[in-house]
């Protein structure tokens, strides 16, 4: 019995065959291109910031392996520079030169400049930014929402007598970070082990960093208004403001402008 040789694959398949196989060479080709420039576009618009792989201890040094990088959308970058985070520059000085430790930190915690000086209140000046001041403020503990803790945001306010029945109260600053609670300080909140913080009582002041004219407003602020400073605290990431200018609310600085000229002349 004569066998039938099989008959020859047409050649439009094999044409088929070359076409999907460069179709998915463009495609792969194309894939890759896409790719690349979405990582353009992340790392043209976002920051590095870095995070521990490890508890760390006073005394040790810095390495890269140490830490994994983490890119910031660039919105929240000036958030994290007041937040005092180490970012790319000065993370490749500090990794490169083996900078110290002074203050324990555990896995996963931000990398902090805070991290590289000495804790304690003998070092508590070193800790202010510079041109800046850090201020006390009384404030009624039974008026805060919640626990109060170093590091978190508020807005001030306080009453004022404008000749009503009623005290007027006024937003004296938006947005700012208070620095410690009673006398447990920021550095205080890091350093400890999480599982040993209880919740700050019996305080009667914070601490917030300030210029040094806003420090001495803050101080006929409190010699003029009635009663405490009140706090009301807001979400890290909201910006919203209606001091347009930041700092000390214009039109309680006319209060205390006016209650100046108001006074008496000084006896000699």
């Amino acid at each position: 019995m004569t066998q039938t040789a099989p008959p020859a694959a047409p050649r439009n398949s094999t044409r088929l065959v070359i076409v999907a196989l460069a179709l998915a060479i463009f495609a792969v080709v194309l894939t890759n291109i896409y790719i690349e420039s979405v990582r353009r576009d992340v790392k043209r618009n976002s920051f590095n910031i870095y995070l521990l792989n490890r508890r760390v201890q006073p005394g040790e040094r810095l390495r890269k392996e140490d830490t994994k990088r983490i890119a910031i959308p660039r919105d929240f970058e000036q958030s994290f520079k007041e937040l005092g985070a180490v970012m790319e520059n000065d993370y490749d000085a500090l990794a490169s030169g083996g900078e110290q430790f002074q203050r324990a930190a555990s896995a996963n915690d931000m990398l902090l400049f805070s991290l590289f000086t000495a804790p304690g209140g003998r070092d508590l000046d070193r800790g202010i930014s510079p041109g800046r001041r850090l201020v006390s403020l009384p404030v009624n503990p039974r008026r805060i929402p919640g626990e109060l803790r170093p590091g978190i945001s508020v807005d001030i306010q306080a009453a004022f007598n404008l000749g009503g029945g009623v005290p007027t109260v006024m937003t004296v600053m938006e947005n700012v970070r208070v620095t410690a609670v009673g006398s447990r300080t920021i550095a205080d909140e890091r350093d400890a082990d999480p599982s040993s913080l209880r919740p700050i009582s019996g305080y009667r002041a914070i601490t917030i960093e300030v210029t040094p004219e806003d420090g001495t407003y803050l101080n006929m602020i409190e010699r003029v208004m009635i009663g405490d400073f009140d706090l009301l605290l807001r979400n890290p990431e909201d910006q919203t403001t209606k001091i347009k200018a930041g700092g000390i609310n214009p039109e309680v600085l006319d209060i205390i402008d006016k209650r100046r000229r108001e006074a008496p002349p000084a006896k000699r």
